[in-house]
C-alpha cells in the first residue's frame, strides 16, 4: 500500500513537472514569436515612413531647379531648394537625417535632425523619375516618384 501511493506520488510529481517545463517552453516560444514580429513590424515601418517623408517633401518642391542630388563627402543628399534656403535629406550613421540652411552655408551633416533608422538610403534620377530605395537591416521598399518640373 506505501509502494502504490509512493509511486501515484511520484506519477503526479512527474506530470506535474513535465506540465511545468512544457508550459515554460510554451511561453519561451510565445514570446520569441512577439519578438520577430514586433521586430519584422519596426522595420516595416521605419522603411515606410522614410519614403513617406521623402515623398512629401519631393512633391512639395516640385519646381524646376529646385530638386537634385549632391554628392558629398559623406555621401549623396537629395538637395531641395526654395529661394535662399535648402533642405537636405541624407543617410548619416544608421539615421535618415534633414538639414534646414541657406545656400551660403557649408554642409555640415552633423546639424542635421535624426528622423528615423536606415541602413542605406539610395536615390537617383532618370528621364524625369526620382527613384528611391530605402533598407532597414533585411527589409527594403522601392519608391518611383514622376518628376513634373523635370
Amino acid at each position: 500500500m506505501k509502494y502504490v501511493k509512493t509511486v501515484e506520488l511520484l506519477a503526479m510529481a512527474a506530470l506535474l513537472l513535465l506540465f511545468g517545463i512544457t508550459s515554460l517552453l510554451v511561453v519561451t516560444q510565445g514570446a520569441q514569436a512577439y519578438e520577430r514580429i514586433f521586430e519584422k513590424r519596426e522595420k516595416a515601418s521605419d522603411v515606410r515612413v522614410a519614403l513617406s517623408f521623402l515623398a512629401m517633401h519631393i512633391r512639395h518642391a516640385d519646381e524646376k531647379d529646385a530638386l537634385s542630388i549632391e554628392s558629398t563627402e559623406y555621401g549623396d543628399c537629395l538637395r531641395l531648394s526654395d529661394g535662399d534656403d535648402v533642405n537636405r535629406v541624407y543617410l548619416y550613421k544608421g539615421w535618415l537625417m534633414e538639414s534646414f540652411s541657406n545656400n551660403s552655408s557649408a554642409f555640415d551633416p552633423e546639424l542635421g535632425d535624426q528622423l528615423v533608422r536606415l541602413d542605406n538610403l539610395s536615390f537617383y534620377m532618370d528621364k524625369g523619375m526620382l527613384h528611391l530605395l530605402a533598407i532597414r537591416k533585411d527589409y527594403s521598399r522601392s519608391l518611383s516618384l514622376s518628376l513634373r518640373a523635370d
